[in-house]
C-alpha cells in the first residue's frame, strides 16, 4: 500500500501503472486550482513583484555591464549571457507575466464552478507556476555572472595598418622590404632585428612590412605592432600590456586589481600561445635588452613556438641580445643622391628653382650635409627651408643652423637641436610652438584626436576666442594649425585625419624644449616646463617621485598607473599650473582632500575614465578651471562647490554610468557654460516645470534654460514632460545634439518623431527601456484629438539627425512609416541606424528609404524574418558600409538582390537560419573588406552562383 491515499484510490480504479499516473495529473490540477485560489485576491500584486523584480534586474545587469565597458575604456557588447537575459528571456518573460495577467482580467467577477471556466482556472495556475519559476530562475542566473563575464570583447582585428606618410618614403627603404620578408620566411627564424641610427627610417621600415600583412596575412593569425620606446630609460611595462590585451580582446585582465603585472603576463603569454599560436610582434623603438616574457609576449625560446619577433633599435648589440643575431638588417643613411631629392622635395616652387642657382648651391649643399642623410632631419629641415629664395635668405639659414649646432657633442642632443631649428623658425610661432609642445603631454606614439585638442586648447586660450565662438569653429581652427604643423614636418596625421601624432624624435624634441634642465641653460626667460609621466608603468611609480613641480605649467600623468598612495599628502604647490591630465588611470579611486587647493591657475581638467566616486572641492578651488572632464569615472553625486567653477565652459559627464545626483542650483551661477555632456551617463532624473516646487534636491531643467550661453547639450530625460519642455526652450532647442528617452514602464503606448522636429541641431535620438511603448510613428502621421500638433517638417538641409536608436522596448510591436516619409523625412540624413532587443519586430523594410545610411546594426529582435520584405523600384542602400546582424535566431533574409555599392563589412553572428546573403550574381564587391561570421554558417551559404562565392571567398573572416 502507498503512503498516498489519492494514489491508492487511483490504482483501485485503474491499476496501479494508470492510477498512479491520473493520481499525479489529480494533484497537479488540484495544486494550480488552489493556487489560483490562493492568488485571485493577492494575484496583482504578486505579478508587480514580478515585474519589479525582473525589471530591477535587467536595469542592474546593465548598469554593471556599462559600467565595465567603461572601466576597461573598450568598445564592446555585452556578453553573450548578459545579451540572453536582456534582450530575449527577461522581456519574453515579462510578455507571459502581461498576458497572464490579462486572462487573470479577464475571469475576475467568474465563479469556479462556471460551465467551461475550470481549464480556464488550470491554465491561468499554471501560467503563475510558469511565470513565477522563470522569473526566479533568470534573476538568480544574473545573479551568477561575474564581472569577467559581464562583457564580451569586440571581434580581434588581426592586423592594424600603421600610419605612414607614403610621399615622404625613400626608395631606397621602400626596396627593403624585400629582405625583411626573405628573414620571415625561414622557418628557423624566430627574431629579426632593423638597426640603424636616429632618424634613419627602421620605424618607417617595419611599418611597412607591418602593411603588407595588413594586405595579406600570409598565414598569420594575428600581427602586433608594439612602441617600446625609452620613457626614462624604463620599460613602459603596464601600457605595453595594456595595448596586447585590448587587441587580443583580453580587457578583463586589465582591471583585476588581484593580479600583477607578472600574473597579467602570463595570461597574455597563454593566449597568444593557445589562441594566436602564429603570430608576428613588431617591436619598436627598443632601447635596451629585456625579457619579452615581461610584457606578454612568449619567448623566442618557448616550445612550442610559432611566431615571429621583429624589433627596431638603434643599437646593433640590443637586437643581438635580443636573440636576433643571425637575422640582422641595418638601415643606412641615404646617399647623397637620394637626400638631396628627399631634401628639396619639401621645398615649395620658387625655393626649388632657387636651389640651381650659382650663389645658393653652395647654401643648400651645406645645408643637407648638416642633416647628415638622414631621412628625419631631411624631412623637418627642408620644409623649414620651404620659402627661401634668395642667396641672402639661404646663406642666413646655414649660418643659423651650423650656429645653433656648434659645441654640441652629444649625438643625442645633437639630433634634437637640428629639428628645433624647424621649431624655432615655426610662422606664426605663437600659438603654433605652444599646440606642438602640447602634444608632447601625451605619450609617445599616441593617436591624439584632434577634437580634444580643439577641447584643451580652446580652454588655454591657444584659439582666438573671436572667431571661434562655436565648437565647430573650434575644431576647424584646430584642424588647420595641425596641417600648419604637419606642413613643417612635425605633426603627422592618421589615416583618418581625425587625429594626429608625433614622431619619436619630435616627441622627445618637445618634451626637451619643455624641461626644466634646457630652459635652465638658455638666456631667455621660461614660460612652458613640463612633467610628463604619460605612459609609464607601475615600475615608473616606485621610489620618490616628483610629480609636482611648482614651476610645472603643464603635468600629464595619463596611463600612468597612479594611484592615490602616490599622490602628495598635502596640497601640491604648482600655482602656475595651467593643465593637469590624469586620465586614463583605472587604479586611482580616490584624489585627497585639498588636492586642488594650490592650483588656483588650473583652466583644464582630466579625470576621465578613472574610478574616483567623489570630487573633493573645496570654495574658492578652481576658480580659472574652464574644462572638466569627468567622462567615464564612478563618480555618483557631482559636488555642491561646483557652482562656483564661474570660469567652466566645458563640462563632460558622459559614460557616468554611477551617477545618481546633481543637487539643485548647481548649474545656476555657470553663466559661461558652453558644453554639457551626458551622453550615455545613467542620470535623468531631471525635474520637470510641475515638479520645480517638489523640492527633491535634485536639478530641473529648468536651470539648463538659462544658461544663455549654452551651445552643445547631450542629455537622458526619464520623462517625455521634460522632453517636451527642451523641445520648447529657446536656448535647449537649439543646443541639444543628443537625447535619450528612458521611462520605464510609465508614459506613453506610442512615440512621434515628429515630436522632436523643433530639435533642429539633434544628431542623436535613443529611445531605451520603455517598457509600455508598442509603436514608434517615424514621420508626420494623424493623431487622435488630444495629441494633435500644428508642427511642420523643418527643411531637408536643416536636419542634422544622425543616429537612431530603439532599444530594448519588450512591447515595439510596429515602426508605422507614412506615405510622404520619402519625400519630407525628418530622418532624411540619417547615417546610422541601431535596433536592439525588440522581439516583437518583424521586419524593417523601410529602411530601404534611408538614402544616406551608412551603418546598419540589429541584434537581439527575437521575431525578425527578414530586414526588408519587398523591393523598391530604385537602388536602395547606396550609401551603406557596415551591417552588423546579432542574435536573430528567425531570421532568414537580409533583402532582395541589390548591388550595394558601398559595402564595405557585413558581420553576422547567431542567426541560424541566414542561408544567403542579398548580392546579385554578378556582384563586383568593389569596396568591400571583410564578411564575418561562423565558419559553420559561411559553409552552409546558399548561393546563386558558383562565380558568387568565389568573388567573395576571399573577405571572409571567422569571427
Amino acid at each position: 500500500m502507498s503512503c498516498n491515499p489519492v494514489i491508492d484510490l487511483a490504482n483501485k480504479a485503474c491499476g496501479p501503472c494508470l492510477g498512479e499516473l491520473w493520481a499525479e495529473v489529480q494533484k497537479e490540477i488540484i495544486s494550480r486550482m488552489k493556487c489560483y485560489l490562493f492568488l485571485n485576491s493577492q494575484y496583482r500584486n504578486l505579478i508587480e513583484r514580478q515585474k519589479t523584480d525582473l525589471k530591477d534586474t535587467a536595469k542592474d545587469l546593465r548598469k554593471r555591464a556599462d559600467a565595465r565597458i567603461a572601466a576597461t575604456n573598450a568598445a564592446n557588447v555585452h556578453s553573450s549571457k548578459v545579451s540572453e537575459l536582456l534582450m530575449k528571456r527577461i522581456p519574453n518573460i515579462l510578455s507571459a507575466i502581461e498576458a497572464a495577467a490579462k486572462l487573470h482580467e479577464e475571469m475576475a467577477g467568474s465563479g469556479l464552478c462556471s460551465a467551461g471556466k475550470i481549464q480556464q482556472f488550470c491554465l491561468l495556475g499554471t501560467k503563475v507556476f510558469d511565470a513565477q519559476d522563470l522569473a526566479k530562475e533568470a534573476i538568480d542566473d544574473a545573479g551568477k555572472i561575474s564581472d569577467d563575464d559581464l562583457i564580451r570583447p569586440a571581434d580581434i582585428v588581426a592586423v592594424k595598418e600603421q600610419d605612414i606618410k607614403v610621399g615622404d618614403i625613400p626608395l631606397s627603404i621602400s626596396k627593403n622590404l624585400g629582405r625583411i620578408f626573405d628573414f620571415v620566411k625561414e622557418d628557423q627564424c624566430r627574431v629579426v632585428g632593423v638597426y640603424g641610427v636616429g632618424g634613419v627610417g627602421k620605424s618607417t621600415l617595419i611599418k611597412l612590412v607591418n602593411n603588407e600583412f595588413y594586405r595579406d596575412l600570409r598565414g598569420f593569425d594575428v600581427v602586433l605592432f608594439l612602441s617600446i620606446s625609452n620613457n626614462a630609460g624604463r620599460l613602459q611595462v603596464s601600457a605595453i600590456q595594456r595595448h596586447i590585451a585590448e587587441r587580443l580582446g583580453k580587457e578583463s585582465l586589465l582591471e583585476n586589481k588581484n593580479l600583477s603585472d607578472a600574473d597579467r603576463a602570463k595570461h597574455l603569454v597563454s593566449a597568444l600561445l593557445h589562441e594566436y599560436p602564429k603570430f608576428i610582434v613588431f617591436l619598436d623603438d627598443v632601447w635596451r635588452k629585456f625579457d619579452v616574457q615581461q610584457i606578454g609576449i612568449p619567448s623566442p625560446r618557448e616550445s612550442p613556438f610559432h611566431g615571429k619577433l621583429i624589433l627596431s633599435s638603434r643599437l646593433e648589440s640590443v637586437c643581438r641580445d635580443m636573440e636576433a643575431e643571425n637575422f640582422l638588417f641595418q638601415v643606412n643613411r641615404l646617399d647623397r643622391d637620394e637626400a638631396s631629392k628627399l631634401f628639396c622635395k619639401q621645398l615649395l616652387p620658387a625655393a626649388l628653382e632657387s636651389v640651381t642657382k650659382p650663389e645658393v648651391k653652395d647654401h643648400v649643399r651645406a645645408v643637407i650635409d648638416k642633416c647628415e642623410k638622414l631621412p628625419l632631419a631631411l624631412c623637418v629641415i627642408g620644409k623649414a627651408a620651404k620659402n627661401l629664395k634668395s642667396g641672402d635668405e639661404w646663406h642666413s639659414f646655414r649660418r643659423r643652423m651650423e650656429e645653433s649646432l656648434s659645441n654640441i657633442e652629444d649625438v643625442e642632443e645633437l639630433m634634437l637641436q637640428k629639428l628645433k631649428i624647424s621649431y624655432d623658425l615655426l610662422d606664426p610661432p605663437e600659438p603654433l610652438q605652444r599646440c606642438l609642445l602640447y602634444c608632447a603631454l601625451f605619450p609617445e606614439d599616441y593617436s591624439i584626436k584632434i577634437d580634444q585638442l580643439a577641447k584643451y586648447w580652446a580652454a588655454e586660450g591657444f584659439l582666438p576666442s573671436s572667431y571661434c565662438r562655436s565648437s565647430d569653429d573650434r575644431r576647424g581652427e584646430t584642424f588647420r594649425l595641425c596641417r600648419l604643423l604637419e606642413d613643417a614636418n612635425l605633426l603627422e596625421f592618421g589615416g583618418s585625419e581625425s587625429d594626429v601624432s608625433l614622431h619619436d624624435e619630435i616627441h622627445r624634441m618637445a618634451l626637451w624644449i619643455a624641461s626644466q634642465s634646457h630652459q635652465d641653460q638658455q638666456s631667455e626667460q621660461v614660460e612652458e616646463i613640463f612633467v610628463v609621466r604619460a605612459g609609464s608603468g607601475e615600475e615608473d611609480n616606485e621610489g620618490d617621485v616628483e610629480y609636482f613641480n611648482k614651476n610645472a605649467t603643464r603635468i600629464s600623468l595619463m596611463r600612468s598607473c597612479i594611484e592615490e598612495e602616490l599622490l602628495p599628502d598635502s596640497p601640491p604647490d604648482c600655482p602656475i599650473l595651467s593643465t593637469l591630465l590624469l586620465q586614463d588611470n583605472h587604479q586611482l579611486v580616490k584624489l585627497p582632500i585639498e588636492f586642488f587647493h594650490g592650483m588656483p591657475a588650473l583652466k583644464v581638467l582630466d579625470i576621465s575614465n578613472t574610478r574616483i566616486r567623489e570630487l573633493p572641492l573645496a570654495d574658492g578651488d578652481l576658480a580659472c578651471l574652464q574644462y572638466l572632464n569627468l567622462r567615464g569615472t564612478g563618480i555618483t553625486r557631482l559636488p555642491i562647490q561646483l557652482r562656483f567653477l564661474k570660469e567652466l565652459r566645458h563640462l563632460d559627464l558622459s559614460m557616468t554610468y554611477s551617477l545618481v545626483s546633481i543637487p539643485a542650483g548647481i548649474f545656476l551661477d555657470l553663466s559661461h557654460l558652453e558644453v554639457l555632456d551626458l551622453y550615455n551617463s545613467h542620470y535623468g532624473k531631471w525635474r520637470s516645470r510641475e515638479e520645480d516646487d517638489a523640492g527633491d534636491g535634485e536639478a530641473a531643467v529648468n536651470e539648463l534654460t538659462r544658461l544663455t550661453k549654452l551651445q552643445e547639450l547631450a542629455v537622458m530625460v526619464q520623462s517625455m514632460r521634460v522632453a517636451e519642455e527642451i523641445t520648447e526652450s529657446r536656448i535647449l532647442k537649439k543646443s541639444i545634439r543628443s537625447l535619450t528617452i528612458e521611462y520605464g514602464e510609465g508614459e506613453d503606448e506610442f512615440i512621434y518623431i515628429s515630436d522632436f522636429w523643433p530639435l533642429l541641431n539633434l544628431e542623436e535620438l535613443a529611445v531605451h527601456s520603455c517598457y509600455r511603448l508598442s509603436k514608434v510613428f517615424l514621420g508626420d502621421v494623424k493623431r487622435d484629438k488630444n495629441k494633435s500638433r500644428q508642427w511642420r517638417p523643418p527643411a531637408p538641409e536643416t536636419t542634422k539627425m544622425r543616429v537612431l536608436t530603439l532599444a530594448v522596448l519588450s512591447n515595439l510591436a510596429e515602426i508605422v512609416v507614412p506615405p510622404a516619409f520619402r519625400t519630407d523625412s525628418y530622418l532624411k540624413s540619417l547615417r546610422e541606424l541601431n535596433i536592439e532587443g525588440c522581439p516583437k519586430l518583424r521586419n524593417l523594410s523601410w529602411i530601404q528609404l534611408l538614402e544616406r545610411l551608412e551603418k546598419l546594426k540589429v541584434s537581439d529582435c527575437q521575431f525578425m524574418e527578414e530586414l526588408v520584405e519587398e523591393e523598391k523600384k530604385e537602388v536602395a542602400f547606396k550609401e551603406l558600409k557596415f551591417i552588423f546582424l546579432s542574435e536573430l535566431p528567425w531570421l532568414e533574409n537580409i533583402s532582395y538582390e541589390t548591388e550595394f555599392p558601398s559595402l564595405e563589412s557585413i558581420s553576422v553572428q547567431d542567426c541560424p537560419n541566414l542561408w544567403k546573403l542579398p548580392f546579385r550574381p554578378d556582384y563586383t564587391a568593389a569596396n568591400l573588406r571583410q564578411i564575418a561570421g561562423d565558419e559553420e554558417w559561411w559553409n552552409n551559404l546558399q548561393w546563386p552562383g558558383e562565380n558568387l562565392r568565389l568573388t567573395l571567398e576571399h573577405f571572409f573572416r571567422v569571427l
